[in-house]
Formats: C-alpha cells, sequence, structure tokens
C-alpha cells in the first residue's frame, strides 16, 4: 500500500464574521497518497475550496486556522514559517484554480508568469526557464507555443486559460497537484479534455492528484479514491468503485441518484434532487450535519456526531446507519 504523502488531522478553519467567526472546516481529516487520485466532492459551501487553501498556507494560520495538523512527508507544515511556505508552494505542492481566467494575471504575457514561476523554483537561466515554458505549453496542448508565449490570458479561450492553468501548477515539478474545479464553466466536451489532460500529466509527471469538484459524475472514472463533504467534514470515503457501487452514506446516495440517467429504453428519466437545502456555514449543529435532509434520519441523529463506520479496509461512512 502506498504511504499517505499529504495528511490533514482533525484540521479546524474559521473564517470572519460580522457576527464572529464562521467555521469553515471542522474536525476535518483526510489523507492523501504517493500517486494515487483522490476526488474530494461536495456541494458548494462545503468547504472543499478552504481545504486547499488551507494545504497549500493560502489561509491565516495564526488567525484562522484553531486546531489540527498538515502533514506533508511526514512534516507539520503548520509549525512552519512563511519562508518555508514559499519554497513548499508549486516546488513540492502545485496548484489549479477554480477560475483559470481569474487567476492568470491580465497585464503579465502567460509566458512571463510561467519563466517567473519556472525561475522561483529552479535555479534555471531565463533562456533555460523560457525553454521549459515552452515544452510545459506543449505538453498541455497550447498551439504554437513560440509564438503563444507571447500572448496575454484574455487572448485565450476558457478552455486555454486552464491548460495554461495546468502548466503553472507544474512548473516547480511538485509532488502532488491539487486541482480545485478544474472544468468549472467548461462545456461537457473541454471537461472531458481537461480530466484526460490532468490524467495525462499525473502519469507523466508521477504526481498524487487531490481533484476538488462537486459533480460525482465527473469523477467517477478517473479517481481511485472518492471523498464525500458535507458542511466542513467527511462523511464518507473509500475507493471510488465501493463508494459509487455501495454508497453508505444517505447524502453519498443521495448525490448518485441526482445525476441525470437513462432508462432501459434510452429516455431521460426524471431528475431526484436532494431534498431541501444545506445548513448556513456558520450553523452549529449537535449531530449530523445532514439530518434536517435526510429520510432516515433517527433523534439520535440529531443529538451527537455519528461515529466512522469501517465498512471494508478502505471504505467508512459517518452514519449510524452504515452498516
Amino acid at each position: 500500500m502506498a504511504s499517505a504523502l499529504l495528511e490533514i488531522r482533525h484540521l479546524s478553519v474559521s473564517y470572519p464574521g460580522p457576527r464572529g467567526p464562521v467555521p469553515a472546516l471542522r474536525d476535518f481529516s483526510l489523507e492523501v497518497l504517493s500517486g494515487e487520485t483522490l476526488a474530494l466532492v461536495g456541494e458548494t459551501g462545503c468547504g472543499k475550496s478552504t481545504v486547499a487553501l488551507a494545504t497549500l498556507g493560502l489561509v491565516d494560520l495564526d488567525q484562522q486556522v484553531t486546531s489540527g495538523e498538515i502533514l506533508f512527508g511526514g512534516k507539520n507544515l503548520l509549525y512552519e514559517g512563511e519562508r518555508y511556505w514559499r519554497r513548499m508552494r508549486g516546488s513540492r505542492i502545485g496548484m489549479v484554480f477554480q477560475d483559470a481566467g481569474s487567476s492568470l494575471n491580465p497585464v503579465l504575457t502567460i509566458g512571463e508568469q510561467l519563466i517567473e514561476s519556472i525561475r522561483s523554483h529552479q535555479n534555471l537561466s531565463r533562456r533555460e526557464a523560457r525553454e521549459r515554458a515552452l515544452a510545459l505549453l506543449q505538453e498541455v496542448g497550447i498551439p504554437d507555443p513560440p509564438s503563444s508565449i507571447s500572448r496575454y490570458a484574455f487572448e485565450f479561450s476558457g478552455g486555454m486559460c486552464q491548460r495554461i492553468g495546468i502548466a503553472l501548477g507544474l512548473c516547480g515539478s511538485p509532488e502532488l497537484l491539487i486541482a480545485d474545479e478544474p472544468t468549472s464553466a467548461l462545456d461537457p466536451t473541454l471537461q472531458a479534455q481537461i480530466l484526460d489532460l490532468l490524467r495525462k500529466m499525473k502519469r507523466h509527471h508521477n504526481l498524487a492528484l487531490l481533484l476538488i469538484s462537486h459533480d460525482l459524475a465527473l469523477v467517477a472514472e478517473c479517481a481511485d479514491r472518492v471523498a464525500v463533504m458535507y458542511h466542513g467534514r467527511l462523511v464518507e470515503a473509500g475507493r471510488s468503485d465501493e463508494v459509487f457501487v455501495r454508497p453508505a452514506h444517505p447524502y453519498t446516495r443521495a448525490l448518485i441518484h441526482s445525476l441525470p440517467r437513462l432508462d432501459s429504453s434510452g429516455r431521460k428519466e426524471p431528475l431526484t434532487p436532494v431534498l431541501g437545502s444545506p445548513p448556513a456555514p456558520g450553523q452549529d449543529l449537535p449531530g449530523c450535519a445532514f439530518a434536517p435532509r435526510c429520510p432516515i434520519a433517527e433523534i439520535q441523529c440529531t443529538s451527537a456526531i455519528p461515529p466512522q463506520v469501517a465498512l471494508s479496509d478502505s471504505h467508512w461512512a459517518s452514519c449510524i446507519k452504515a452498516g
């Protein structure tokens, strides 16, 4: 079994709000194994992007991280200073942001951005860094790299900007690449192309990939493991085949049942939405946060956080009825 490259243990993160701190992660634990693709899925607002930002030290570690550990290669990053974080970002942990068009600098050419990122992590001359940038653009499928390297982000389509974002994430030859909603705002054809590119880059660069998405259907074929998140906590995790074939948490089942599907004659079946609405980010619930929306909830579900129930060596769910 592969070793854990990234371990997040009992992490709690809160953001400042007009009425006090607003919890985004609540006693959150997760591990990413070397060389695997782990999909972190859940509805908008459940805290997925906060996991990525905290892993990169892009939240206020003194004020917003209230408890927990973030271990990378066995070393607790929360004990390190900003200089260490700056060396880590890009060189060992790369990031593909949710909206590549907005994350790219509009007043610098993509070549200048790539070259700056490459030279900040590798001892290369500007000429060597430019050759590396051209090779990355070629690798991610940008047409005519020698011409494209001098263009600006607004001159590219959304799909091309996402490819450039992936190239930026790979500049420092990281061991872990975090892709936060890398296919958002793209049509289905481009989504498939971007996922295929991420799979290709993972194999070619021998990466671990943390793929963050709200779309279960999107990650079904590319993830080795799936972790399902709700209201700042994990509620289920396991191998992809286990979670999709034998979902154990009612929230996971509701997400899967809400996917578009065809009946035996090839006609679209009616959509089955997840009932109710997610709790507000700052809302404190004494028991299972999904209980108000759960069709099989009992009184005890609302009184205490349910324990993790092991369903196999690799699959668990936080539900009293998971067994």
